[in-house]
């Protein structure tokens, strides 16, 4: 299984995609905690969470649609890029007066992952071809199921030893992740099959 890291664009896409995931679970548990030490409120709390989940159940099943018609390399840089410049609004939340930014900044993320997921794992085909395909989808999602487990630990480690107004600074860097996918940094991919 691990024999298709050697191909490099897969590698990059693949380490990219770790970075960029890994970001997104660290919010997805610090930022419903962040909100309860601004507010003391549990229902600020779970709408946090609802915030964080809603954007999967509305556009889930419609993003794929668009995401088949465009460019999944420019998808998957703007969707990386939109969600960098929306964590910047973070750092204007001080009080529980502006919690509603987190809970729009939130909304956004999640609304921008569903349009970045489905460019990753469809550009995987493209990138390995269909000799290695079982390898690297199995490969990519041990790599999701990792970061589901080690993001949130990393979000309650930070928001613990922190403190809750950094949260959004630490996460930022996982965003622009992707330029180091082959997107940005280190030169374009080169699929194996021509784009549609």
């Amino acid at each position: 299984m691990l024999t298709v890291l050697r191909r490099r664009d897969f590698r990059l896409l693949f380490i990219g995609g770790l970075v960029s995931s890994l970001g997104d679970w660290f919010l997805f548990i610090a930022l419903p905690f962040y909100v309860y030490s601004l507010t003391g409120s549990t229902l600020a709390t779970g709408g946090m969470f609802i915030a964080e989940s809603l954007p999967s159940i509305l556009f889930g099943s419609v993003t794929g649609v668009f995401v088949d018609r465009w460019d999944r390399r420019r998808t998957m840089m703007t969707s990386d890029l939109l969600r960098a410049v929306r964590r910047l609004g973070l750092l204007a939340v001080r009080s529980g007066a502006r919690v509603w930014i987190v809970f729009a900044v939130s909304f956004a993320q999640a609304t921008i992952g569903q349009f970045f997921n489905p460019s990753r794992d469809a550009l995987i085909s493209r990138l390995v071809g269909e000799k290695d395909l079982l390898a690297a989808n199995s490969l990519s999602s041990m790599g999701n199921q990792l970061t589901m487990l080690i993001g949130p630990a990393l979000g309650g480690a930070s928001l613990a030893m922190f403190g809750r107004g950094r949260i959004g600074v630490r996460s930022a860097p996982s965003a622009p992740g992707v330029g180091g996918e082959g997107t940005g940094s280190g030169g374009p991919f080169r699929p194996l099959t021509p784009s549609p």
